[in-house]
């Protein structure tokens, strides 16, 4: 399903000499507020836990995209981290993968 947007949506947009590209669009802010997010959230929230497994995925990879890492240690091999601090966040995220 394809988000409704306006024919002279610019699109794309870099961000200010951050490196960084933005999308902005009142669909989509839209549908974040429907699923309890806030504007520079990264909560996984019990509606986002709800979503079908293709849509947990895109936000998993959003959410590995920009706060994640891969660490390759000798003594303990390849881990993939995830730079978030707060506990009930780190579970949350746990709960999706195991699905």
């Amino acid at each position: 399903r394809a988000l409704p947007h306006r024919a002279d949506l610019p699109g794309w947009s870099e961000g200010a000499g951050r490196g960084q590209w933005r999308w902005t669009s009142v669909a989509l802010g839209e549908l974040a507020r429907q699923l309890g997010m806030s504007p520079g959230g990264t909560a996984i929230t019990p509606a986002l836990e709800k979503l079908s497994s293709a849509a947990c995925r895109g936000v998993l990879r959003g959410l590995f995209d920009a706060a994640g890492s891969v660490r390759d240690g000798q003594a303990t091999g390849v881990s993939i981290g995830l730079a978030l601090s707060e506990r009930p966040r780190l579970e949350a995220v746990q709960r999706v993968l195991l699905r």
